[in-house]
């Protein structure tokens, strides 16, 4: 069966980073990140474009489900809320995937700190800060396991992953 592995987080949590290494890691795997969705000039955000993206994530995941060339597909998102998921997953066709719902957690200082570093080397803007530290307390109430990376190398944190979805 294949495995559809859902890797939510707030910016700067290690979302990408995990997603990465789980492709050098597991077979026959496909990796879609919701941020290039909504990776346009100007960014708008309104109900027209909100319902585009989740559309074309909700294609893209369906397509992968369906092929018979990947096993694994890997979607990361922020996913700090029970019903963007739910609205995914109801347009899926889940009783073909083993299906595992990650949120990577961290403190706020850890977030912080990571995120500084990301704008001191021109990696992220500013304003990321603020939005990332109002996403992060949605993620106690996300129906999800809870992979705490605060004090954790990369290394650690894919293990744990791995381990959850052997």
């Amino acid at each position: 069966m294949k495995k559809l592995i859902f890797i939510g987080g707030t910016m700067g949590v290690g979302k990408s980073t995990l997603a990465q290494s789980l492709m050098t890691k597991l077979p026959s795997a496909v990796y879609l990140d919701g941020d290039w969705c909504w990776y346009t000039k100007p960014w708008i955000l309104n109900e027209e474009t909100r319902k585009i993206v989740i559309l074309n994530v909700e294609d893209m995941l369906r397509r992968f489900i369906e092929s018979k060339s990947y096993e694994t597909i890997i979607f990361t998102w922020i996913l700090y809320d029970n019903a963007i998921i739910k609205e995914i997953t109801d347009a899926l066709p889940m009783e073909k995937v083993k299906f595992y719902n990650i949120s990577l957690i961290a403190d706020e200082k850890t977030i912080v700190e990571r995120l500084e570093r990301d704008i001191e080397a021109g990696l992220r803007p500013l304003i990321v800060i603020p939005r990332s530290k109002e996403r992060l307390k949605h993620f106690k109430n996300v129906s999800s396991i809870h992979v705490d990376t605060k004090e954790k190398t990369k290394e650690e944190v894919l293990n744990e992953v791995l381990n959850l979805v052997k």
